[in-house]
């Protein structure tokens, strides 16, 4: 049951979310069957509390208490649930989305041959377009399906608007083409960093031939397309990726939060690049570039901010020493967090924050008995306890977690054993540094030339450095 569709859909449904489904299930518009609303009910009551889902046969039990089970009988009241729930994540797309609405209430009066109501909605649509200010691939593509219904609308009941359609649709098409061309090419350059050859590199030279020249330029979508593909092309990008912030800042007003999350992902990843490439003053960009998303909420997704962003934001704050600003961001930004996640997520990022600050005990004491819901929360909460037995000089304990450690990540069934293999590397040599602490006659020489010839070691820096310590006093 755990496995079935409707629990894996369910589960991932915040609190706000279970509520409307409930609402949803109880409606006789959704749903007639009072068997689904008790199904919900069951299931929304486990969920809740995080529980484990019985196994059908007891679900079935508790649905007819007196009927032998029926396996088929049950599933169909499961695929009918499922159906609801696929209709509330339409729904509720449906709701975010006005434009949208305006043109699905376009169609329905073109089909009912509304005219009066189809003009008024027509103008109104024209109206939001245009005073929303945005100038993305959705915003044409949506101006382009208004005007296509226009003008079917028109040859269907002979009436005339004033509007010339035809040549608008045209105008628009090309525009929507050159802009969503370049988008998914710029996605083709990142993702084969830059080494593109055959047909894709003919494509990418030619595109890039033609910046600047585009009849569309005036499009906002296609100038800073064109500039996010010569920043990722160009054998000077930093004069490109400096233009890039400067329209990020200009016409950044002109694009949806996903468009424009999209738009600072290539910004983030070029410098990151730049970062791991030794040029450190770039991390303070990544700081800025984090910054902006956090205060258009860019980086939200269905009103919360994901773990991953939370924890990379203070972790950037942490390295360039904000340790007031990350305090800060931790304890008010952590109100935006997926409540399953918010506990382990606020003490990780604290102890993170003591870490640095060189605060162990408290570092220690905060991650000692936390549980994480999420795998790479609970690997990075582990390394940082592990690390901070260690400076405590703990070395007892070190060799104790290291193994529980281990032990954890053999049992890890979400991580891949490339994903895993950095941590583990991380707990067992520093098992063996402690081991030579606590007196171990294993030669501590063997153990530097180990741990400088492998790569994989989730926080290599720190391990490096207190094996050079280490070396000096054994």
């Amino acid at each position: 049951m755990e496995k079935s569709k409707l629990v894996i859909l369910l589960r991932g449904l915040n609190a706000w979310d279970l509520r409307n489904v409930r609402e949803m299930v109880a409606s006789p518009y959704f749903n007639k069957q009072k068997v689904v609303v008790q199904l919900y009910a069951l299931l929304e009551k486990v969920i809740k509390k995080d529980g484990v889902v019985p196994e059908m046969e007891a679900i079935f039990k508790k649905l007819f208490p007196k009927l032998p089970y029926n396996h088929q009988k049950l599933r169909y009241i499961m695929t009918d649930l499922t159906r609801i729930i696929e209709e509330f994540f339409v729904q509720k797309e449906l709701k975010a989305n006005a434009v949208l609405q305006g043109r699905l209430l376009l169609e329905s009066y073109a089909a009912k041959k509304h005219e009066k109501y189809f003009t008024a909605t027509l103008e109104k649509n024209l109206k939001r377009l245009d005073q929303a200010g945005i100038r993305d691939r959705d915003f044409l593509y949506e101006q382009i399906k208004t005007q296509e219904i226009s003008l079917a609308f028109e040859a269907d009941r002979k009436i005339k608007t004033g509007q010339d359609w035809l040549h608008a649709i045209l105008e628009n098409l090309d525009t929507f083409h050159s802009a969503t061309r370049l988008r998914f090419v710029c996605d083709l350059v990142s993702r084969s960093n830059g080494n593109l050859e055959g047909e894709d590199k003919d494509l990418v030279n030619s595109l890039r031939q033609n910046i600047g020249k585009s009849e569309a330029f005036a499009s906002p979508a296609i100038e800073i397309y064109e500039t996010v593909l010569a920043m990722l092309t160009n054998a000077d990008p930093e004069l490109y990726y400096r233009k890039l912030r400067m329209q990020l800042e200009a016409l950044g007003k002109h694009f949806q939060r996903q468009e424009l999350k999209e738009l600072y992902a290539f910004a983030l990843s070029f410098s990151i690049a730049k970062l791991q490439q030794g040029q450190s003053d770039y991390l303070r960009e990544i700081f800025t570039l984090y910054q902006e998303q956090l205060e258009g909420k860019i980086l939200y997704e269905d009103e919360t901010l994901p773990l991953q962003h939370f924890k990379n934001i203070a972790t950037v704050g942490l390295r360039l020493k904000e340790f007031e600003w990350t305090r800060k961001f931790i304890a008010e930004k952590s109100e935006d967090l997926p409540e399953e996640s918010r506990e382990g997520a606020l003490k990780y990022n604290n102890a993170a924050l003591f870490f640095v600050t060189r605060d162990y005990s408290a570092c220690r004491d905060l991650l000692r008995d936390a549980q994480f819901v999420d795998a790479f929360y609970s690997m990075d909460a582990n390394s940082l306890l592990l690390k901070s037995y260690y400076e405590l000089k703990q070395f007892e304990e070190v060799v104790t977690h290291s193994e529980k450690f281990l032990a954890l990540i053999h049992r890890s069934s979400t991580l891949s054993e490339n994903q895993s293999r950095p941590y583990a590397n991380l707990a067992s040599l520093t098992r063996r540094l402690a081991e030579i602490k606590l007196g171990s006659r294993n030669p501590i020489g063997a153990l530097i030339g180990e741990i400088q010839a492998e790569r994989e070691v989730a926080d290599m820096r720190w391990l490096r450095a207190k094996v050079d310590e280490a070396g000096k006093t054994v």
